[in-house]
């Protein structure tokens, strides 16, 4: 369930995504968990910033440097990665948060 407190993150997602609506009824099935997974995310963690929040998802992601001893940080463009492989990022990354702390 979206959070009405999140509203406004919620109108930053649905901007991003294309849809003018706030009908959550037509959004495709990988929007709604995108979404879903940001919401729940948030309210697990409401000290983060919105754009903490998509960084640590993985949602947006550093450019792979090859120099390592002096890497720019410069954001990926994602524009062209699917609604797929975003989602598969954030549920990847869900995975490796939940993991025992021993584990790792």
């Amino acid at each position: 369930m979206i959070n009405p407190k999140r509203n406004h993150l919620l109108s930053a997602l649905l901007f991003i995504y294309g849809v003018v609506s706030y009908n959550y009824q037509i959004m495709k099935k990988e929007h709604k968990k995108i979404i879903d997974h940001i919401s729940t995310y948030l309210n697990e963690n409401p000290e983060q910033r919105f754009g903490q929040a998509i960084f640590n998802l993985k949602i947006n992601e550093f450019i792979e440097e090859e120099n390592l001893i002096n890497p720019k940080y410069q954001l990926r463009d994602i524009h062209n990665d699917s609604d797929e492989k975003i989602l598969g990022r954030i549920e990847s990354q869900l995975k490796w948060f939940n993991k025992p702390k021993e584990s790792l």
